[in-house]
């Protein structure tokens, strides 16, 4: 772990329902990660309306502040997560750190936008005299005033007050976990947000607006996108808000959204139309969202039929995460069938006959799913029992469910990624090297190779670009990984391996560690976990570290052959 003495995290919580397991999440989070941490019980007298629950924080924050005058004090919601905390957060040395109003990213963050500065769900307060100078001002406001009004409210009124002596730090956008991204953050909304609108005192945003227009119009150039000159300026005669929105059209949630749609209803002019488009973006992150939509329809028309499966997998982040689309790869392989993507948040509305397959997203599965090989990857997930459960990852996935009161129709256990010799032969070598896979969450990490190591790319989406990798891995002594699929893979083939993590980053990939030796158990081998590791493999025996182990050929055969007589029994089923 990293060093964390000087740091307490602090947080109320209230005695109702939701908070209070909120709070029984946060504590046994923070446990986990070994961080110094104080929660207090707020009891609400009658007659207390939430705004005003929500500004004792400032008392209570400056409380935990004037007690603890040598720790960096940061607060956090007690309905958020902090699913690790990097360094860099942990030691910051300004006076102030936190996220930019609305999670901004620079492009997006200024009073012309925003009508306030921080992120008041979590912000971080050093312990130095300007630093507490801002939180007791902060307190002075919210004592003073009579009216209506939230803890950020105060917050920025003291930050407009102290921010030309504040030194202050803010934390990248990325590092809020999100369907796309996994960061150290978590954020958790209970949607008292929306009631009070328009009922608590409110900042106005700084009129910039001529500035606002030319710094529009700059970008705009710079970026390319003079083909939308016109449209542009009918966009700032009508107003600031409105070139927005008119911006907004433009913008990369916008441009993959279009594409994904156009994928998923098998549009493939649209899509040749949407490659025109300029966005504001650079061209490969672009390009990797054409590629997402590719693979899409690939897997979707991969047996040119009107009836695919549907079958939910992880697509995300684009083009794709290696062990996420080992699922669409193996089921038509396997079924001689298409499958058509549902998506996780779809699940819920989704009532037709469906698979859930590889990955830790059995808690996707309704009552209309067919569960063949996904786990979880915490033990208090819940399960719906009213799905059919014909095979799940390993047998502490099964304990789960059976919490759930759900039962298997059929005991049968394992990842069936397992399968892929079966399904992709490949040729092994050895290039007398040492390949290095990240998991996509780890590409933060500054890591030092060795002289007779490569790194390769864990997001593949496509059947090319998934055979290339196992290709690839075939070719070396050895590989080092992160990526829970990719160390999977190299059991499957023979190829020793390590599966490894950062100090830094240990918890960065999602879980509570259970869905290593659930995998394990369920396939046969010893039961493992990652090894933490320097980031400088120069210092580092690989050798030591690796596992020479592979899944037997009789379990890979006996889970091929069973994928194969289910998806037969159930041909009609789609």
């Amino acid at each position: 772990m990293i060093a964390v003495n000087n740091v307490l995290i602090y947080s109320f919580y209230t005695d109702d329902q939701y908070y209070s397991r909120k709070k029984d999440e946060l504590v046994a989070n923070l446990d986990r990660l070994n961080i110094e941490y104080k929660v207090d019980l707020l009891k609400i007298p009658e007659g207390l309306e939430w705004s005003d629950v929500c500004r004792k924080k400032i008392e209570m924050f400056h409380q935990a502040c004037v007690e603890n005058p040598d720790k960096k004090v940061f607060w956090i919601d007690v309905d958020c997560q902090i699913n690790y905390l990097p360094e860099y957060i942990a030691n910051f040395s300004s006076d102030i750190i936190g996220f930019a109003r609305g999670f901004s990213s620079p492009m997006r963050t200024g009073y012309h936008l925003r009508s306030r500065f921080w992120e008041p769900c979590f912000i971080g307060v050093n312990n130095t005299p300007n630093a507490r100078r801002f939180i007791s001002d902060a307190l002075t406001k919210e004592k003073e005033f009579e009216g209506k009004a939230t803890d950020d409210y105060f917050f920025e009124e003291s930050w407009r007050m102290n921010c030309d002596s504040l030194s202050y730090q803010i934390i990248p956008s990325r590092e809020r976990t999100t369907r796309e991204n996994v960061g150290f953050f978590s954020f958790g909304a209970s949607g008292n947000v929306e009631n009070f609108v328009g009922k608590v005192a409110q900042h106005e945003k700084i009129d910039n607006s001529k500035s606002k227009k030319q710094a529009l119009i700059k970008t705009l150039s710079k970026l390319g996108l003079l083909n939308y000159t016109l449209k542009v300026k009918r966009a700032i005669s009508g107003g600031v808000q409105e070139a927005e929105v008119h911006a907004e059209r433009l913008s990369v949630k916008s441009f993959k959204h279009k594409v994904l749609v156009s994928a998923l209803n098998n549009k493939v002019e649209q899509i040749s139309e949407l490659k025109k488009k300029n966005i504001m973006a650079q061209d490969s992150v672009k390009n990797e969202i054409l590629a997402q939509a590719s693979s899409i329809l690939e897997y979707q028309n991969y047996a040119n039929e009107s009836n695919p499966i549907p079958l939910c997998w992880w697509f995300d982040p684009a083009p794709g995460n290696f062990g996420d689309w080992l699922s669409p790869y193996i089921i038509t392989r396997i079924s001689k069938r298409s499958v058509k993507l549902i998506t996780p948040n779809k699940m819920k509305s989704f009532d037709s006959k469906n698979i859930v397959s590889i990955g830790s997203i059995a808690k996707f599965a309704n009552s209309s799913s067919i569960v063949l090989g996904s786990g979880v990857s915490r033990k208090e997930t819940e399960l719906n029992n009213a799905a059919e459960y014909l095979m799940l990852r390993g047998p502490i996935t099964q304990k789960v469910l059976e919490s759930s009161e759900g039962t298997m129709k059929n005991e049968v256990f394992g990842d069936p990624a397992i399968v892929m010799p079966r399904v992709f032969e490949c040729e092994r070598s050895f290039n007398g090297r040492v390949a290095l896979v990240r998991h996509f969450s780890h590409l933060g990490v500054n890591i030092t190779l060795s002289n007779n190591m490569d790194e390769l790319s864990i997001l593949a989406s496509s059947s090319s670009d998934i055979e290339s990798f196992i290709s690839q891995l075939n070719k070396y002594d050895s590989v080092i990984t992160s990526a829970m699929h990719c160390y999977i893979i190299c059991q499957a083939y023979g190829i020793p391996a390590a599966l490894v993590n950062w100090e830094s980053h240990r918890d960065g990939v999602a879980g509570d560690g259970m869905k290593y030796i659930d995998y394990a158990l369920g396939v046969g081998v010893q039961a493992f976990e990652p090894k933490i590791i320097a980031e400088d493999f120069n210092v580092i025996d690989v050798n030591a570290l690796l596992n020479h182990e592979r899944v037997s050929q009789e379990k890979i055969n006996e889970t091929y052959s069973y994928l194969v007589t289910v998806l037969n029994e159930m041909k009609n089923d789609f």
